[in-house]
């Protein structure tokens, strides 16, 4: 290759990739947050993004992705034509969460439950 960087896919299955578990404490909590990804690039290029950022990451239905790390385990999904997700976030690290989105080009919004 030359002039750029390739980016190889990770494969995605039912099965988590590697990376870490969800700390207990949070693993035990009710969904406590739904969000909204503006400009979010199709769920199975999104949920790349995750898995090479070192999020666990695993396909949980047909068309729907979970990404997985210490403090954050998020369900994303489509609805019309939304990149929509719930799941349970320590709200000290939401921040994180949306630095993450912004610097893939991204931004979310976040409602807490």
């Amino acid at each position: 290759m030359t002039g750029h960087n390739a980016t190889v896919d990770i494969e995605i299955t039912t099965g988590y990739t590697p990376g870490p578990e969800l700390d207990p404490t949070l693993a035990v909590q009710d969904t406590n947050v739904y969000g909204r990804v503006f400009d979010a690039p199709g769920l199975p290029q999104l949920a790349q993004e995750f898995a090479r950022s070192g999020w666990a990451v695993r396909k949980s239905s047909w068309t729907e992705y979970e990404v997985r790390c210490a403090w954050a385990e998020l369900d994303f999904f489509r609805t019309g034509d939304d990149t929509v997700f719930h799941g349970v976030l320590d709200p000290a690290r939401a921040a994180d969460l949306q630095t993450f989105f912004a610097a893939h080009g991204m931004s979310c919004s976040l409602e807490w439950a």
